[in-house]
């Protein structure tokens, strides 16, 4: 579990959050979500991120960018 001051208590499936950790979830519907996520992505990188989070990154990305495309209008 972890803590997002917005949502609240925060469970994943993969891995482990300590319970006190404060953790941040970006929505695609948040209008500077995909720019906030391009820049941590180009930032990642620039710091010598490893290639499995630079691919995670990147796929998110593109889901981000699709799902824009599909729910939210010009």
């Amino acid at each position: 579990m972890a803590i997002d001051s917005k949502y609240g208590i925060i469970t994943t499936q993969y891995g482990h959050i300590n319970e006190d950790e404060p953790v941040v979830i970006f929505r695609a519907q948040d209008k500077i979500a995909l720019t906030i996520l391009k820049i941590y992505r180009d930032l990642y990188a620039l710091l010598g991120g490893n290639r499995d989070m630079l691919a995670i990154l990147d796929a998110d990305i593109k889901a981000f960018e699709a799902w824009r495309k599909k729910k939210l209008p010009d």
